[in-house]
């Protein structure tokens, strides 16, 4: 805290004829009447890669009573914002910086900012000392043309009717459908794939339901649909349900198959 005589700040102190560099009041420092703030660093400042995220160490060295204030910035967690007392030194403080979820995120700086309060100076003169790292731009979404789709049915058993002048499938009908999938492994493996029926409603075999799922990154496979309503011909596709695996796209993500009529 300041020491004053009158309004003005004592600019010195002597014990006899020597001059004095500090006093205190007990415990707390009353002359000189600033605090100097040395250094203000992050302890480790290598790069953050986009999608990583991190918890740095801003790290405070100065004079003990020395008041501040810290304000974070680019992707730091407002947690570490506030008015700070020194009362140890160093002092660390917890920069939390947040990871980004999206492949073509710019790179950015998340920076903390030191501003001195009161009567407290920051060493070298200035007005605030700021710190920062590099976290790196997101490699963009790339897309990937090398994986492969196919499937095709064939007519098991026929139950037919003819509605309006046109044949159709009825329910019962039965479909033998075959399908693979390859090359979608990179950079890792795909959500998975979908087999279902183009139109039409009824249930696959092996899944008792509408539609297969598969999560391998590749295979294949071979079931029999069995169709519960009407439909003038078949057609059954398959497709990825996840089309985007990291920052990579695969294009290709849906192949119908061919049609059988009744």
């Amino acid at each position: 805290m300041p020491t004053n005589l009158g309004h003005e700040a004592i600019s010195g102190i002597k014990v006899g004829h020597v001059d004095a560099t500090a006093a205190y009041l007990g415990h707390e420092q009353v002359f000189p009447n600033s605090a100097t703030i040395q250094t203000f660093v992050f302890t480790d400042t290598s790069n953050l890669a986009y999608d990583a995220g991190s918890t740095r160490i801003a790290r405070v060295t100065g004079e003990i009573g020395s008041t501040y204030s810290l304000a974070g910035t680019n992707g730091v967690n407002t947690s570490i914002n506030g008015n700070y007392t020194l009362s140890t030194s160093p002092t660390d403080h917890n920069a939390v910086i947040a990871a980004q979820s999206n492949c073509a995120s710019a790179q950015r700086t998340p920076t903390v900012t030191l501003t001195p309060l009161g009567s407290t100076v920051l060493q070298g003169g200035g007005s605030t000392f700021t710190v920062s790292i590099t976290q790196t731009a997101g490699p963009g979404v790339t897309n990937n043309t090398s994986g492969t789709l196919s499937i095709s049915c064939s007519t098991g058993t026929a139950v037919t009717n003819t509605i309006g002048g046109t044949l159709y499938f009825v329910n019962g009908s039965t479909f033998n459908v075959s399908y693979s999938w390859s090359g979608f492994t990179s950079p890792g493996i795909v959500g998975g794939i979908r087999v279902a029926p183009a139109l039409g409603t009824g249930s696959f075999t092996s899944s008792s339901s509408t539609y297969v799922y598969n999560t391998a990154a590749s295979g294949s496979g071979t079931d029999t649909f069995t169709l519960t309503n009407n439909q003038p011909y078949m057609q059954f596709v398959i497709q990825l349900m996840n089309q985007t695996n990291g920052c990579v796209n695969f294009t290709n993500n849906s192949t119908t198959s061919n049609s059988v009529t009744p």
